[in-house]
């Protein structure tokens, strides 16, 4: 079992990794369905460290907020009103 904080590439790794955005890393290695859930929702990857672009079970997409964090896309119309200037 790996803490919270930590991540592992898999089940049986004896290598565990300190997460850079800590709170991304579920810890553990938790398999569902034939996904691994070791990540919080929004972060995927090698450590926790990529944002998700796939949609989630609510059509949402995640970027990159700050150095490390991850944060829902805004949605397409509030974009388009920013980019126009509006």
């Amino acid at each position: 079992m790996v803490n919270e904080k930590y991540w592992r590439a898999n089940k049986t790794s004896e290598r565990v990794h300190l997460c850079f955005e800590q709170k991304a890393c579920l810890g553990g290695f938790v398999e569902e369905g034939n996904e691994a859930v070791e990540c919080l929702i929004g972060y995927t990857g090698i450590l926790c460290s990529v944002c998700n672009k796939t949609e989630d079970e609510e059509g949402r997409r995640f970027m990159r907020s700050g150095k490390t964090g991850c944060s829902y896309c805004p949605k397409f119309l509030y974009n388009t009103i920013r980019i126009i200037g509006f």
